[in-house]
């Protein structure tokens, strides 16, 4: 069980530029202590702007092509 983060919403600098439903799953995670992954086109779209913004808060953020995707099919017989 991820224990919740005790930090209140005001306290977490977003940019402008960010939709409010982005801000609003961001805000989210981060009182779950839910861990981020960024997507996005391979192309300048503000992935490492923001994930730079909110490492400097000491957020859990990473950016897709930082994790190993692992992507199970098929059913298991345990």
């Amino acid at each position: 069980m991820r224990r919740k983060y005790d930090r209140h919403e005001s306290e977490i600098k977003l940019p402008f530029w960010l939709s409010n439903s982005t801000k609003e799953l961001i805000v989210s995670a981060v009182k779950n202590n839910t861990p981020i992954i960024i997507t996005g086109a391979q192309k300048p779209t503000g992935k490492t702007s923001l994930k730079n913004i909110l490492e400097s808060q000491n957020i859990l953020v990473f950016e897709e092509w930082e994790c190993a995707k692992i992507v199970l099919d098929e059913p298991i017989d345990l």
